[in-house]
């Protein structure tokens, strides 16, 4: 869920198995009815985010597509909040050794414009030797146009079969 920084409209995403199709929605806060935008791709990725970036206004998602050898590569996408439409921009890169293999749970901007993924579902990316490797990782896109991350550092606190669902 993210709210439009131009008039505070609700939206949120949301991916159907079968047919193979996500949609863009919007949801009346006073009633909680939620009405389809759009779609946003048809054999579509499983968008995992959605965000306003501060600064252009410009909604992004992350997504990663459904089966096959590539089911663990992400890529980002702008969405139109008018028509729905995603667009694929750029594939998701680490900015070093680690790989964004699983689990991107929850996102969102901070007031620069660096985007911040809490990443982890029990597996996590490369890291420390097994016996210390906690599975939640911060990451961050200082330009998420580029699909270049930096692993920022490993969360703690957190039990590693959780699953983080927002920032």
């Amino acid at each position: 869920i993210t709210f439009s920084p131009v008039d505070n409209t609700m939206y949120a995403c949301w991916d159907n198995i079968s047919p193979n199709t996500s949609k863009l929605l919007t949801i009346n806060r006073a009633t909680g009815a939620a009405t389809t935008v759009g779609t946003m791709l048809t054999n579509s990725p499983d968008f995992n985010t959605l965000d306003f970036h501060p600064g252009t206004g410009q909604l992004w998602s992350l997504g990663a597509p459904r089966g096959g050898p590539d089911d663990k590569e992400y890529f980002a996408f702008t969405v139109n909040p008018l028509t729905g439409a995603a667009t694929q921009i750029v594939a998701v890169t680490p900015a070093g050794a680690n790989a964004l293999n699983v689990g991107v749970g929850a996102s969102g901007f901070d007031t620069d414009g660096t985007l911040y993924i809490a990443h982890g579902d029990g597996q996590g990316p490369s890291g420390p030797p097994a016996a210390t490797h906690n599975p939640h990782v911060l990451l961050a896109f200082n330009d998420v146009a580029t699909g270049v991350y930096r692993v920022v550092n490993y969360l703690s606190g957190i039990p590693s079969n959780w699953f983080i669902a927002g920032l």
